[in-house]
């Protein structure tokens, strides 16, 4: 299968970059030509520097301007020399992209993408005043150039970091969420599921959060989810929406890794190119 491929092991080499030790839940949409979704569980050992925010990004310079970005830096990518190979793509300046081909980092680089077969996920700028919907769009038209080559059905995961936050401050009464109106009136388990997922503070009776409460808030948390992409759109799903991307689901558990439980209880949101 592709999870026994060394282009699988490509792709988590640049997933783990992330985090040490972050477990991934990667749900990719398989090759086959339909929606079918690809889930496996992986453990990363290794952090490598691609997907880091470290002081190298930069360090001995000024960030670039937005005006400076959308006149000037260009798209390269790493890998990926055929379809099934896992690709990386980079928003650089043009001075730095004949070395990039050989380079394991390129600390200049201001926005990044990852490509995997008919997929695209792990968008991410690298400067806070350079946000995804502003600079994305060449990273994404690299990358759907590549994902749709085989006429299969383009699609990307993006983040939804900060639906904890929301359903907490929607819990407290500091925000209102008719989704979570609803599920308090019509099912008091999955009410207090979706509560301690937010909240991180275990239900009554249990010891902690667990699979049995991510189990029995699935559904509420996936209404939840969607009720937050319509109020809160994030940059990421901005950017993938500007390029003619449609929510089209809610990847429960996607990410497993206990950072991104905390902000988002797993959750990722699932967007079709139209």
């Amino acid at each position: 299968s592709f999870l026994e491929t060394p282009h699988f092991a490509n792709l988590f080499m640049m997933m783990s970059q992330v985090g040490r030790g972050r477990r991934l839940l990667c749900v990719l949409g398989c090759h086959c030509g339909n929606s079918q979704v690809l889930q496996q569980g992986i453990q990363g050992q290794t952090t490598l520097r691609w997907f880091s925010r470290a002081a190298s990004v930069s360090a001995s310079s000024s960030p670039p301007s937005l005006e400076t970005v959308l006149e000037t830096y260009v798209v390269v990518k790493q890998g990926g020399d055929d379809y099934t190979k896992p690709s990386q793509y980079m928003l650089v300046p043009p001075e730095a992209s004949a070395d990039y081909h050989t380079a394991q980092d390129v600390p200049s680089k201001v926005g990044a993408i990852i490509g995997s077969r008919n997929m695209m996920f792990g968008a991410r700028s690298f400067h806070d005043h350079l946000p995804l919907v502003k600079i994305g769009e060449p990273l994404v038209q690299a990358a759907l150039q590549d994902s749709s080559s085989q006429g299969v059905q383009p699609q990307a995961l993006a983040s939804l970091a900060g639906l904890c936050e929301w359903v907490s401050a929607c819990l407290r009464g500091e925000e209102t969420s008719e989704a979570l109106a609803e599920l308090k009136a019509a099912d008091t388990k999955a009410y207090g599921a979706v509560e301690a997922m937010a909240t991180g503070v275990p239900r009554k009776g249990h010891s902690v959060v667990g699979v049995g409460t991510y189990r029995d808030g699935e559904e509420g948390w996936k209404t939840l989810a969607n009720e937050f992409v319509l109020k809160h759109p994030s940059d990421e799903i901005q950017m993938y929406q500007q390029a003619n991307c449609e929510v089209v689901g809610i990847e429960h558990l996607a990410d497993t890794n206990p950072e991104y439980l905390q902000t988002a209880g797993g959750a990722m949101v699932r967007l079709f190119f139209i």
